[in-house]
C-alpha cells in the first residue's frame, strides 16, 4: 500500500469530520438564536375585560410576558399545554415597559395573555418563537 494514499485518506477523513462538526455547531447556534427571538402576539386594538390574545399553537418557549400600554392595568399570562392551563401568573398590576405579568419557564406551550381588569385597554404580549 502506498504511504501517500494512506496519508491522503486520513486527511480526507479528518476534513470530513471537521466539516460535520462545523455544520453541527452552526445548526445548534441557529436553533438557540431562533429560540430566543422575541415574538409579539398582541394586537393593536383595545382588549376588553376578560379578553385574551394567544399564540397560534404550541412551541418551545423561554418566557411569556404581558403588560398594559399607556397606563397601569391588571393582566395575567398563562401557559397552555394540550388544551389545559399548566401555569398561571395570577392577576397582577402591570404598566409597560417596566412592570409585566410574567412566566419565566422553558417548555413547549401555547402562550396566552388576558385582560383581568375592568376596562378595555391596549396591551403588549410577548413570548419567544411564534
Amino acid at each position: 500500500m502506498d504511504m501517500r494514499t494512506t496519508r491522503s485518506a486520513r486527511t480526507s477523513r479528518r476534513f470530513a469530520v471537521l466539516l460535520m462538526i462545523v455544520v453541527a455547531l452552526g445548526l445548534v447556534t441557529a436553533g438557540v438564536a431562533y429560540a430566543a427571538t422575541i415574538f409579539e402576539y398582541s394586537g393593536s386594538s383595545p382588549l376588553n375585560p376578560g379578553g385574551f390574545y394567544a399564540t397560534s399553537g404550541e412551541n418551545y418557549r423561554l418566557h411569556n410576558r404581558a403588560c398594559r400600554t399607556g397606563n397601569s392595568g391588571q393582566m395575567k399570562v398563562q401557559y397552555i399545554h394540550l388544551g389545559s392551563v399548566v401555569q398561571d401568573s395570577g392577576s397582577q398590576f402591570t404598566n409597560c415597559p417596566d412592570v409585566f405579568a410574567a412566566l419565566e419557564t422553558d417548555g413547549t406551550f401555547t402562550s396566552k395573555c388576558i385582560n383581568t381588569g375592568t376596562v378595555a385597554f391596549t396591551v403588549y404580549c410577548q413570548t419567544t418563537r411564534p
